[in-house]
């Protein structure tokens, strides 16, 4: 599963690896575990993680916690020695370049990567976590963020955002090994770029890895108050996040529009940050990794019960149809007709759909028209043969009732 081009690749090698510190990965091997259930308490404690407005992931949990998944972080890196984080659930490549730099503070912008990991531990406490840093710490830069009117700069991010979306795959697919279960990983851009297209090189690479189910992508729509989206959330096949706050309106923040496909909470969350600490923080940066982590757990519920993967629309729309209305949706800009992530409804409509078409061994099969209150009638609840497998849930007809315009294709 690699994009083969020698020269592509040596331009991402020397641009890539150009950091002082991509050998403290190997530091890693020495950490121990921690009891995520206890450690972030303080964590699960947050509006975010319960019911509406927050996403309901604390009840979510008694149906999917995220095993058998892979959440790759495309950030900044992360940091050792923080008590909230479960180490043992963080995939370790001394290869790659995962730490972050030195000179982080838990202000700075060095701590983001770490802060986003916590919020999907809390979220997917059995996901296993990929985290790739792509910031040059020698410039105290991000690379990704050296977007300006020229192609090089954008290109140069690009790139990197390759060569992490690669070795996020390829982590995944060896520590998969010869699992008979399929292969689900979900990449987390919470590294809003400026800027409002997506590069072609980085469009090329998201096609090539959403032919395959198994990979699907989120992104921040960025926190500018404007009707627009940043890049990478610009890019075809990209989920696009915006933030809600606790009284289940948009942020004041977020950006907004047709380009937004849902809200996820991301005002006055708390997580990890640099060294041993908790810090509340705002941002799409931050909905984006709930969001990714409740499609964690669409999928691990679904590898469990059926042994089967949602398509990148099915699970996008259905994150949509069971989410919560934004409130006072006029004040957003005509934001009424997007939703707020609600994790438990979705698995509850995922449980339910399942169960219509895994008719009882022990009784006849009967039709039925019955659905979650909160969504519409299926209209092919009659057809046959909705799930089509090969190793992966296409469902084909089944959620044709909630599929909404495929994902991406509003975007120009």
């Amino acid at each position: 599963m690699r994009i083969t081009a020698p020269i592509l690749s040596a331009l991402v090698a020397k641009a890539y690896h150009n950091s002082t510190n991509t050998t403290q990965a190997a530091d890693f091997k020495n950490i121990t575990s921690t009891s995520i259930d206890t450690k972030l308490s303080s964590i699960t404690n947050s509006w975010a993680m319960n019911d509406v407005p927050g996403s309901n992931f604390l009840e979510a949990h008694d149906m999917s916690r995220g095993s058998n998944t892979y959440i790759g972080v495309i950030d900044t890196g992360y940091y050792k020695g923080n008590d909230y984080i479960d180490y043992s659930k963080i995939i370790v490549d001394p290869s790659l370049h995962q730490l972050g730099c030195n000179s982080a503070s838990e202000y700075g912008v060095s701590a983001h990567g770490q802060q986003v990991l916590g919020l999907i531990q809390v979220a997917a406490p059995e996901a296993k976590i990929i985290p790739v840093n792509i910031r040059d710490c020698d410039s105290t830069r991000n690379l990704a963020k050296r977007e300006d009117e020229t192609s090089v700069g954008s290109y140069q991010s690009a790139l990197l955002y390759h060569s992490a979306i690669q070795e996020i795959v390829d982590t995944a697919v060896t520590d998969h090994g010869d699992s008979e279960k399929p292969l689900s990983i979900i990449i987390n851009m919470s590294n809003q770029v400026t800027g409002t297209s997506c590069n072609p090189l980085l469009q090329e690479t998201i096609n090539f890895y959403t032919q395959d189910n198994s990979i699907h992508f989120f992104a921040a729509a960025g926190n500018g108050a404007t009707d627009n989206v940043g890049f990478p959330a610009h890019c075809e096949s990209v989920a696009s996040i915006g933030a809600s706050n606790r009284t289940g309106e948009g942020a004041f923040f977020s950006n907004y529009g047709g380009f937004v496909d849902l809200y996820a909470p991301g005002e006055g969350l708390r997580t990890t940050t640099y060294k041993n600490r908790l810090k509340l923080v705002d941002g799409s940066s931050f909905a984006t990794p709930l969001s990714s982590a409740a499609a964690a757990l669409l999928q691990s519920y679904l590898i469990e019960h059926n042994n089967t993967l949602l398509d990148q629309g099915s699970l996008l729309s259905i994150l949509k149809a069971t989410g919560s209305n934004i409130e006072s949706c006029d004040r957003y800009k005509g934001e009424c007709s997007k939703s707020i992530l609600d994790v438990k409804s979705a698995l509850d409509y995922l449980k339910t759909r399942l169960e219509l078409e895994t008719p009882s061994a022990t009784s006849k099969p009967t039709q039925t028209t019955s659905t979650p209150t909160s969504l519409p009638a299926d209209p092919a609840e009659n057809t046959s043969n909705r799930f089509k497998t090969n190793g992966l849930l296409m469902f084909a007809g089944l959620f044709s009732a909630i599929i909404l315009p495929n994902i991406g294709q509003h975007r120009l």
